[in-house]
């Protein structure tokens, strides 16, 4: 029942090594030395890190898993009604 759906918890883990947060600061003309491990990151570059790792054959056309996790299990034409 769409009415009491609510998606499951996700959990993921990686290892924050400092390479893409310096990666993504020598793009934006930021000073790469302030990046060490364990240090902190400035807010929404962990988007870096706990990146999905779905196989090929688990994707659909656009790309995005074929069983969904935050989509709530109702008809497309639902869906786009109450977009």
């Amino acid at each position: 029942d769409i009415q009491i759906w609510q998606p499951g918890i996700l959990r993921n883990t990686d290892y924050l090594n400092p390479g893409p947060a310096k990666l993504l600061a020598a793009t934006l003309d930021k000073d790469i030395k302030i990046f060490k491990e364990g240090g902190v990151l400035p807010e929404l570059w962990h988007w870096l890190y706990f990146l999905p790792v779905d196989r090929q054959s688990d994707l659909s056309a656009d790309g995005h898993p074929i069983k969904g996790h935050f989509i709530p299990p109702v008809g497309a034409g639902l869906l786009r009604k109450k977009l």
